[in-house]
């Protein structure tokens, strides 16, 4: 998920009322009045987010390859 997506979803929590034709302008003037600190805390819930996705992947992402490895290695 890009950072952008991350926002809509934020904004779509927020404002869920919206109708889909205005969500376009609606977002984009949510964005610019954002402050500073909400800038920061998001930046920081995304790359939290972004930390257990890589975690999962290291996790759960190489354990085919582990196994067909273990396979290989048993074969032999």
């Amino acid at each position: 998920m890009k950072f952008e997506n991350f926002l809509q979803e934020k904004h779509t929590q927020q404002y869920p009322e919206i109708l889909d034709d205005d969500v376009p302008n609606a977002f984009n003037a949510w964005l610019t009045e954002i402050n500073a600190d909400t800038w920061i805390a998001y930046g920081d819930e995304y790359g939290t987010l972004k930390m257990l996705e890589g975690k999962e992947f290291i996790l759960n992402g190489f354990r085919p390859h582990i196994e067909k490895l273990k396979k290989e290695v048993f074969i032999k």
